[in-house]
């Protein structure tokens, strides 16, 4: 086992502010972790604080935007100045756009593009040189079940995880020499309110409101999904394929790749 425990440590957590950011950010101050905590909203990053107060850990706040590189940058020098060492990087921010590739402008690719993929690459490029410094730590890189097919409605998004996950894959193998774990996460639906607060959240689109709704009433619940991913870090797991629908579309993709692509659109006239 990579971790036999995580006592001490010290956490990086972007997208902390909601989701399953807040959700890490609870569950590791009940293993008594120290944190910093980086959202582009303060607002919600005071509600996560509020949230920490019964636990003795030490808690610092930066609201950053993780698709500027500077800001990273600036972000790793302050939390290497307020907590001293960096052991875990959880690079958990993400937003997605529900629109069709004809549909989704070249500003919404942008977006999408410099806070799930970009935001991931500076997280690592501003953290790893301090966690070379650490005996062992981890990067744990917010993938998705997108990462495995093609959706429709979320090309955007869909090529993002993708990416994310190879990239993890390499950083598996190059890290290793230097007891940095690497794990990429790839959950299916879960009790959040990511669609709605994502860049395109108040679109009147009859796909992203099927999709919310779907996510609230079958989703995995935020905690355990965060106490999985714990879980997978100790564990030093490469990949993490949470819920049933994630395992579902990674076994069809993997096994009857085209079937399951000519399903898609039927599944899509339902919605």
């Amino acid at each position: 086992m990579f971790f036999k425990n995580i006592e001490k440590c010290v956490a990086v957590v972007t997208g902390a502010g909601a989701g399953i950011g807040r959700a890490l950010a609870i569950q590791l101050a009940k293993q008594d972790v120290d944190l910093a905590l980086a959202d582009v909203d303060s607002n919600a990053l005071e509600g996560t604080k509020a949230l920490l107060e019964e636990y003795d850990v030490d808690v610092s706040l930066h609201s950053v935007n993780v698709s500027d590189w500077e800001a990273m940058q600036v972000f790793a020098d302050d939390v290497i100045a307020e907590h001293g060492q960096v052991n875990l990087l959880f690079n958990i921010a993400g937003i997605t756009v529900v629109k069709s590739f004809e549909d989704a402008t070249v500003g919404d690719w942008e977006r999408i593009t410099g806070v799930n993929y970009w935001g991931v690459i500076y997280g690592c490029k501003a953290f790893i040189p301090h966690m070379k410094e650490q005996p062992r730590s981890h990067i744990a890189n917010m993938s998705s079940m997108a990462a495995f097919a093609g959706l429709p409605e979320q090309s955007s998004y869909c090529a993002t995880k993708a990416a994310v996950r190879a990239l993890s894959e390499s950083l598996f193998v190059e890290l290793k020499p230097y007891n940095i774990g690497v794990t990429s996460i790839h959950p299916g639906m879960v009790k959040t309110d990511f669609i709605e607060n994502s860049a395109d959240s108040k679109t009147d689109n009859k796909v992203a409101e099927m999709s919310a709704k779907l996510m609230q009433s079958v989703g995995m619940d935020v905690d355990k999904t965060a106490a999985r991913i714990i879980k997978a870090v100790k564990k030093n797991e490469l990949h993490l394929v949470l819920g049933a629908d994630s395992m579902m579309i990674n076994w069809a993709k993997r096994y009857a790749p085209y079937l399951f692509h000519q399903a898609l659109p039927l599944a899509n006239r339902f919605m």
